[in-house]
Parts: structure tokens; sequence; C-alpha cells
């Protein structure tokens, strides 16, 4: 046939664990999806659908490093799930990996380079967070990226005001005045 895997044994046995493992997620059956999801990690450990659906049952199990982690996997691996991420379950990361700040930070950099928006803006407030935790590790290389996409009047108050960003943050740069920013966001 013209399907390229139609006769690959090996693609459809992937195929059918991934869809088993979103099938049993989605009826809250957590054993069961637990189950397909890592046979078919085992079989491809980069998928990033078995990847993500088994990030998302790990959060609901209340387990969030293990979550984040797969969550953080399989947007390295693919943009397939970038619209299924939301703001409430990041902010809700967030709070559950205030002891893992080294966690958060690789997630909000696997959104930050996936062009990640929040109804087709850039999420100002979450860049803000993900630019402290770098400022706090010592990425400056990171850093200046992140700072760049930040432009919202109350983000660039906050880069001005915090010490952590003068590296960054040249305060004469009419990008880095809030009258200016607030300018450009009220148009």
């Amino acid at each position: 046939g013209d399907d390229v895997f139609g006769d690959d044994p090996t693609v459809q046995r992937l195929e059918g664990l991934v869809s088993a493992g979103r099938t049993a997620f989605n009826a809250r059956q957590p054993q069961e999806a637990q189950r397909y999801l890592d046979a078919a990690l085992k079989q491809a450990p980069d998928d990033a659908r078995a990847l993500y659906v088994l990030g998302r049952l790990k959060l609901l199990q209340d387990q969030p490093v293990q979550g984040a982690d797969l969550i953080t996997r399989s947007l390295r691996a693919s943009d397939l799930f970038l619209a299924d991420i939301d703001a409430p379950l990041v902010y809700r990361l967030g709070d559950a990996l205030q002891e893992q700040p080294d966690d958060y930070r690789t997630l909000l950099e696997a959104l930050f380079d996936r062009q990640w928006k929040v109804d087709g803006l850039e999420p100002t407030a979450v860049w803000l967070t993900l630019a402290t935790l770098q400022a706090d590790a010592g990425q400056q290389q990171r850093l200046a990226a992140t700072v760049a996409r930040i432009d919202a009047p109350i983000e660039v108050v906050a880069l001005r005001s915090d010490k952590r960003f003068d590296a960054v943050v040249d305060r004469r740069d009419p990008r880095f005045d809030p009258l200016q920013s607030a300018r450009r966001h009220a148009d």
C-alpha cells in the first residue's frame, strides 16, 4: 500500500500501545494506562505522545517531578501537545515544584524554546519567572534571550528593579522603559 508504515509490525505495535494508553488514561484507568505507555516508551523512548500522556498521568497521581520531566521530554521531542498546555497547568506545576527549581526551569525552557503562547500572547509573567530561575542558576546566555521576550509594563518594572538582571537590562534602552512599554501595550 501507500502507507509507509502499514506493513511494519513494530510501528503498528507502537501505535497500538500509544492509542491503548491514551484510551485507558481518558477512561481513568491509571494502571492500564501506565502499562501501555511504559511498553510504548520501552519501544520508542522519545515518543512525544507516550511521554506527554504519561506525564499528565503522573501529575494526576500527585507526582509533579516525574510529570514535569515527562512533559519536558515530550516538548523537546515534538510540539504536538504545545496547545494542550495552558497557563493554569504551568502555574500549578510552579507551585508543586517550588522545592525543585531546576525541574521547573527546564520545563519553562522547553516551553520557551517551542514558542509557547497563551491565547496568542507572550506569557510575560511566566517568562519573568523563567528569567528569575535562570538568573539564580547563573545561566547568563539563556537569560538574555528570555528577557528579550519580556515587554509588558509590570514585568519591565520588575526586571529594572531586580539587581539579578543588571547584566542584561540596559535601563537606557527604550525597550526597558516602563512608560514606553505601557504605551506599546495600550496600542
